[in-house]
């Protein structure tokens, strides 16, 4: 969440020519002994009853572009894999459980999973969603074989229940205020709406614990706060956790580039990129990159936040990757009005140092 360059070796390496190979190997080996081992199952109990259930990817339980990029290649593996479970396996006598489409889909209030803990397995909430999913399915076929609900699937939804009653409609700005006041449970501390975080005390730990109770609050608990890599406590102010809650703010990368100009061809691209000095070579390096599209309009004119329609988060996430690979500080590009700096003149703090 706050390294980009990190992010962008572990997007490379999980999407690399040799990561598809080991996954597409382990989906062979699925394909060829999937067969088998039904039929080993039916030659013990031919009454056996058997389920499978389709892949899912973190994509599937996250909507965070991080791991929409991440998991690119093996989701699009996934599906494959998963078309092939349910346009072979019915015929072998197995029920499909389509798990992967029904996290997808899900838009409920649970956490289904644990990726806000840095664990990719599902949470307790997940397990029960999955467990209805496969029970749900067994008594569509069988339905000699339903029965009570357990004591603690009756207490999951009575807690999803009682929790749609609860909830109370407040102002915005009360709501995030409350949430502050809940999550640092301070003394000493005073909300003020029109005060950066840096200028309320707030610590970057303690930013990190409002932004996922925000999430957890107002999101089910989807990760969609991008927060900047550089100087976290100066660029956030509570308005920027109501721009996302109101949809004012852009809650993706994703989003962001259907809002960009493009160069309408390759032609078009090449000629600009030919005018290139080698500072210029490196900003549009940096911005192809981070928006994982090159052919977004990147010139010399253009600023991070008209042009290129780029927020706090996106233009800091840039520049501290630029900054992290010469050792550079781009003072230039932050005051005394970073809106108003050219990419041209970022340019020439680079070629400098180059």
């Amino acid at each position: 969440r706050t390294n980009p360059i990190k992010t962008l070796k572990m997007v490379n390496a999980l999407n690399s020519h040799e990561a598809k190979e080991n996954i597409m190997t382990g989906v062979t080996t699925y394909e060829n002994d999937m067969p088998l081992l039904i039929d080993k199952i039916h030659e013990l109990n031919k009454d056996a009853i058997i389920l499978a259930t389709t892949v899912y990817t973190m994509s599937d339980i996250s909507k965070s572009v991080v791991y929409k990029v991440t998991t690119k290649s093996q989701a699009e593996i996934a599906d494959s894999l998963n078309n092939w479970m349910k346009n072979n396996l019915p015929s072998m006598g197995v029920e499909v459980v389509d798990v992967a489409h029904a996290l997808k889909d899900y838009h409920g209030e649970e956490e289904l999973s644990n990726l806000d803990e840095n664990d990719i397995h599902l949470s307790d909430a997940g397990h029960m969603f999955v467990y209805r999913l496969m029970y749900d399915e067994i008594v569509k076929n069988h339905p000699e074989l339903s029965c009570e609900e357990s004591e603690d699937v009756i207490q999951v939804r009575k807690r999803k229940e009682d929790k749609k009653d609860n909830k109370v409609e407040e102002g915005i700005h009360s709501k995030v205020k409350e949430l502050f006041e809940r999550t640092l449970n301070r003394d000493d501390f005073v909300y003020d709406e029109n005060k950066q975080l840096l200028q309320m005390g707030i610590s970057l730990m303690e930013i990190l614990d409002i932004s996922r109770n925000i999430e957890i609050q107002f999101f089910n608990g989807e990760e969609v706060l991008e927060m900047p890599t550089y100087n976290l406590q100066t660029c956030i102010k509570p308005q920027y956790y109501i721009d996302y809650i109101e949809g004012k703010q852009k809650r993706s990368i994703l989003d962001h580039l259907s809002d960009l100009k493009h160069y309408s061809s390759i032609e078009e691209k090449k000629e600009a990129e030919s005018k290139d000095s080698a500072g210029m070579k490196m900003i549009r390096e940096y911005i192809y990159k981070y928006l994982n599209d090159d052919m977004v309009k990147v010139e010399e004119n253009y600023t991070f936040f008209k042009e290129l329609d780029m927020n706090y988060v996106d233009w800091a996430s840039v520049l501290f990757s630029i900054e992290t690979v010469l050792n550079l500080s781009l003072d230039r590009a932050r005051t005394p009005d970073p809106e108003a700096v050219t990419l041209g003149q970022i340019a020439q703090d680079i070629e400098r140092v180059l």
